[in-house]
């Protein structure tokens, strides 16, 4: 379930191996902030750009439990081969 796949993506939490990880994480809850003051009312798009397994889920998991925002993981169709039909809901 999608609940299940959130807590699977923070299992083992931010490690914070390098000053930049704070620093990303500190700039996303700027614009985090924008968004629940309502100050902007326009939409706002964080991308996360890395190599597979860098923690580019386990991060988006971790800023929206941060900010009480729903998760929502974006699956290309690429992502869909092999599943269930149910699955891909």
């Amino acid at each position: 379930s999608g609940d299940a796949e959130f807590r699977d993506h923070q299992r083992a939490g931010i490690i914070h191996f390098c000053p930049d990880v704070q620093t990303l994480i500190a700039d996303a809850e700027l614009v985090l902030e924008q968004v629940r003051s309502g100050k902007d009312c326009r939409p706002a798009c964080i991308l996360l750009h890395g190599q597979r397994g860098a923690g580019k889920t386990a991060l988006a998991a971790h800023l929206a439990e941060r900010a009480a925002f729903p998760f929502a993981k974006m699956i290309t169709p690429a992502g869909l081969l092999g599943m269930l039909e149910a699955q891909q809901v």
